[in-house]
């Protein structure tokens, strides 16, 4: 909400930057603001509920590859596949 930025993965938890003051998502928030937290989490679920059901999948195959570009996303890494799609 705002200059506000959550990141949420399954299973692993989320984290949240302040894109106005911290563009390069270095910074997690999750200690300093929880209650902000908290309540773009809350938003964030009830905006989910209202989305149709996706009509496909990546499938059995991908899912480990998008969990780990996910994980890298969250802890503000570089995926390890990154060369598989553009420059080293």
């Amino acid at each position: 909400m705002g200059n506000k930025k959550l990141i949420a993965l399954k299973d692993f938890g989320s984290v949240m930057y302040d894109l106005k003051n911290d563009l390069g998502e270095t910074f997690d928030l999750t200690r300093v603001l929880p209650t902000e937290k908290s309540q773009i989490e809350q938003e964030y679920l009830k905006w989910e509920t209202e989305l149709m059901k996706p009509l496909w999948d990546e499938g059995p195959i991908w899912m480990p590859i998008t969990r780990h570009i996910h994980k890298s996303l969250m802890s503000n890494g570089e995926p390890e596949y990154k060369h598989l799609w553009g420059k080293k």
